[in-house]
């Protein structure tokens, strides 16, 4: 019994005539397999194993029952995630020899008992064709007035059987919702949303003796144990809610503790169905055509096909990974549908995802829903801002910069570092044994305006070594569309020449130092006058260390040449000194780049000024001394800013 629960036990022992059994059947049938996969939300091909466990329990249905137990460091929580791990979880995980996560014992009938997943339905066949001395069946029922979980066995034995046969009681439940490493690669249909599903997952021990259950002092052909379990059940364990509509009963018998599962049974919870109901979820967002996109948000359509009126209920957005909710409230008679807008915009930087999840506390809690698969839906895409800017420096120092994308379509090998750049951080890209030779991966802006622009240009820096390991060299394809990303043309390709080595000796990538990247200036002339999307590719070749790319900077010529020496007309930085909420203002509303240094000039912080106004908390910053540099397309301006608490 698991000691964190503070319930009572009840247990009845019975040995009684053929006429008291119910349900179990009384005549011969062959082993059922009962798979304990050993996982954890970390484990970066547990969603293969949790793949194809769920495939031998369909392939076999009403004959395979599955547990999942996290256990070992893989099973660790970070700060906000579901903590799945039991007490006697970590007992069957010590004591099944396993080398590795994944792995699952299949009824405990080899040693070591956990084998690769590779073998479990080879394994699971070999059971399913032996005969068993045993049959059992279990049903359970959940009181949600008194929280009592109500479990009911039965145990009858077609032929003799071993001495001293162990009965062990789990309770487990499916759709708890979380993280989990390796889900979107190895099994991306089993999510609901952005949230990948865990199921048959072990939550306790009901029947007493602890991980290896109770003992079975009869074994005689013909003998019918009965066995009863009153369990108060919690509101959570560990956090994790209970949720009672989702909850399982598996029982099985084995002949002694952790040795040969006999046979096994599994029935779903049973409970008074008064308040269920089936939302269901389908997006109704009417998404922009072509790359360039103006802000929009997410709708969805609300299907009520239940007998229940729904009046309110929550449903949580997350764009781009920034969460919040909706609440509705209004009228959802049965059979009937409405459309909600939320209030958030989506606004696209390059690829954008937005996922909708429902429903919570549905008619403040009386009603629930039952079906999770249809909850939730996903809004995805790739998008730049119309009208973005007429002149911008992308200095990838924190990240990628607002109104510029990384477009991810054939390269995922490339990444913003905060260092080794130019100046600050820089893009790295990949380039020996990654297996992406020749395939771009792209650095698109938002729209860029050059009606009023006679000389633009595109330029940026590169650093490049080969480092002694052969193959192709990269390149650098620049190309732009004047249509909306319906097609880009190319402009320019620069082939790249070595600009540095990495350090002898230290099996390491290049790390380029400012003074080694090489500037590279593209003529747009042939776009001057019109708007355009533009894209900067770095394209691996067939060998090589390390490509960086930095500072890509788009606009005038002459413009950039003389951007120095120009203020920023109207700016307003206020309150100086300042406490905590520091207001930039300033009279243009094109896009605007803010750097804060310490007096060492070192950055702090750095970040994008979007329609003239931003603001920065300085709440956590030491007392001292700044500089704030805020670049535009109309100039550049330096104020001494003083944070004082």
């Amino acid at each position: 019994m698991k000691k964190i629960f503070t319930f009572g036990i009840v247990s009845l022992l019975y040995t009684l005539s053929l006429n008291a059994q119910n349900w179990v059947s009384t005549t011969p049938e062959s082993k059922k397999v009962v798979l304990e996969e050993f996982t954890g939300i970390r484990c970066t091909y547990c969603p293969d194993g949790h793949k194809r466990a769920n495939k031998i329990k369909s392939d076999n249905k009403g004959n395979v029952f599955l547990v999942n137990i996290h256990s070992g460091g893989y099973a660790a929580p970070g700060a906000g995630d579901p903590d799945m791990r039991t007490p006697e979880g970590d007992i069957i995980d010590d004591a099944s020899g396993l080398t590795g996560y994944p792995s699952g014992s299949v009824n405990r009938f080899k040693t070591p008992r956990a084998e690769n997943r590779g073998n479990w339905s080879a394994s699971a066949n070999t059971i399913l064709s032996q005969s068993s001395p045993v049959n059992t069946y279990v049903k359970s029922f959940f009181d949600r007035k008194t929280r009592e979980l109500t479990t009911e066995v039965e145990v009858y034995y077609t032929a003799k059987g071993t001495p001293n046969n162990k009965l062990t009681v789990m309770l487990t439940q499916d759709g708890i919702l979380g993280p989990q490493t390796g889900g979107k690669t190895y099994y991306p249909e089993n999510y609901i949303g952005d949230q990948y599903v865990h199921n048959h997952v072990l939550r306790d021990v009901l029947s007493p003796g602890g991980a290896w259950g109770e003992t079975i002092t009869n074994t005689d052909s013909s003998n019918y144990t009965y066995k009863k379990y009153v369990t108060t059940l919690p509101e959570s364990i560990k956090g994790v809610p209970l949720v009672f509509y989702n909850l399982n009963v598996v029982a099985f018998v084995s002949e002694s503790d952790n040795n040969n599962i006999l046979t096994g049974y599994e029935s779903k919870v049973d409970y008074d169905p008064t308040g269920a109901v089936n939302l269901s979820l389908k997006n109704k967002t009417a998404t922009p055509s072509g790359l360039c996109i103006d802000p929009f948000k997410p709708t969805v359509e609300v299907s009520n096909p239940s007998s229940e009126t729904v009046t309110s209920f929550d449903l949580t957005a997350s764009i781009n990974g920034v969460g919040s909710t909706k609440t509705f409230s209004g009228s959802i008679a049965p059979g009937e549908k409405t459309t909600i807008e939320f209030d958030q915009l989506i606004t696209p930087r390059g690829e954008y995802n937005v996922s909708i999840n429902g429903f919570s506390n549905i008619n403040g809690g009386d009603l629930f829903d039952t079906d999770q698969s249809n909850d939730a839906t996903e809004i995805s895409g790739i998008g730049f801002q119309k009208d973005a800017y007429s002149y911008y420096k992308i200095g990838f120092n924190s990240g990628i910069d607002a109104n510029t994308g990384r477009w991810i379509k054939s390269n995922p090998g490339y990444l913003p570092v905060g260092q080794y750049g130019h100046t600050g951080g820089a893009m790295l890209y990949y380039l020996d044994s990654r297996g992406v030779p020749n395939q771009p991966g792209e650095i698109v802006t938002g729209e860029v305006d050059f009606s009023n622009t006679s000389d633009p240009i595109v330029s940026f820096y590169y650093a490049y070594s080969d480092g002694g390991l052969g193959g192709s060299a990269p390149k650098f394809e620049v190309k732009v569309s004047d249509n909306c990303g319906v097609n880009f043309s190319n402009v320019q390709t620069i082939n790249c020449e070595e600009t540095g080595q990495p350090v002898p000796g230290s099996n390491q990538i290049y790390l380029p130092t400012s003074g080694e990247y090489k500037l590279v200036t593209v003529d747009l002339t042939a776009y001057a006058g019109k708007k355009v999307l533009i894209s900067v590719a770095g394209v691996p070749g067939s060998g090589g260390s390390a490509l960086w790319l930095d500072e890509i900077e788009i606009g005038s010529e002459s413009k950039i040449a003389s951007i120095e020496d120009i203020k920023i007309e109207g700016l307003s930085i206020y309150p100086n000194p300042v406490n905590d909420i520091l207001n930039i203002s300033f009279d243009s509303k094109e896009l605007a780049h803010a750097t804060l240094m310490d007096i060492r000039g070192v950055i702090v912080t750095e970040f994008d000024i979007l329609n003239g106004e931003s603001s920065l908390n300085t709440s956590s910053m030491s007392e001292g001394i700044y500089f704030m540099n805020i670049k535009s397309g109309n100039g550049v301006s330096s104020i001494k800013v003083n944070v004082k608490h």
